[in-house]
């Protein structure tokens, strides 16, 4: 507002007008999904003003607002437990660090660029985390993600091969990236298709998405929970370990299908 509205100088000034503007201006970068998390977090922002100045005063949420087209998703898919199983024994003889890198992916929920930038010092077996700096963070956002005790074991072993301070590997994301998709390019499933072409615009975060599934799974069982906000209180926890915000919905539905 501040770059296309100098004029505006208070929140009460802003229109639906204005807002629809912005959207039309952004939304061919953004997916549908992105799309409805603005919406939604544009709600929530003017029930907040609201609150601080009244109802009377505020209104630049329009409910009819006018949803343009959206590039479509292009990282929809998660992949399967099976999957999984077959591109890690495909990797089992590698001596490259994507070998790792799928299974940092795998047991923590980590981006590549996260992954590629995690220093030992990052992983605290003491206290069962993983520290994700702002360095590789989405947007710089830091977190702590929590070691499962079942993945205990293999974090120990990794902090032993990299007995030296400093980052796990010097390789850049785009790399170990590349390296993954080759061996998906010689991986083929139950039916005979191979990864690459089952998920062809997707590498860790796909197993992300596999990692979100069954961290859901157990925290709430094995189906979602009847009780839609208790469901969302499962998805907020798991999504602050993705490194996403709290209440987008929009998000679920993309990381937990059925």
């Amino acid at each position: 507002m501040s770059h296309n509205h100098p004029e505006i100088t208070k929140v009460t000034e802003i229109t639906p007008d204005h807002v629809q503007g912005w959207i039309d201006d952004r939304s061919e970068h953004w997916t549908k999904a992105t799309l409805e998390n603005h919406i939604t977090r544009i709600k929530y922002l003017e029930q907040q003003a609201q609150k601080a100045f009244g109802k009377d005063k505020v209104y630049f949420y329009d409910k009819e607002i006018k949803r343009p087209e959206t590039k479509e998703a292009a990282r929809d898919k998660a992949m399967s437990h099976e999957d999984f199983l077959k591109l890690r024994e495909r990797m089992e003889n590698s001596r490259s660090f994507a070998k790792d890198a799928l299974e940092i992916a795998y047991r923590a929920g980590l981006r590549i660029d996260e992954i590629a930038h995690l220093r030992r010092e990052d992983i605290d077996l003491e206290k069962k985390t993983i520290f994700v700096s702002s360095e590789g963070a989405k947007n710089g956002k830091e977190r702590s993600v929590p070691i499962r005790d079942k993945d205990l074991e293999y974090f120990k072993e990794l902090l032993e091969r990299h007995p030296q301070e400093g980052y796990l590997t010097t390789i850049q994301a785009k790399s170990i990236d590349r390296a993954i998709r080759r061996y998906m390019d010689d991986t083929r499933d139950d039916k005979g298709q191979l990864l690459s072409e089952k998920y062809p615009k997707e590498t860790a975060h796909a197993i992300r998405k596999l990692y979100a599934t069954e961290r859901m799974q157990e925290q709430r069982g094995l189906e979602p929970l009847p009780d839609k906000k208790e469901e969302m209180k499962c998805w907020d926890r798991v999504s602050h370990e993705l490194g996403h915000g709290d209440g987008r919905e929009a998000l679920y539905k993309i990381y937990c299908k059925g």
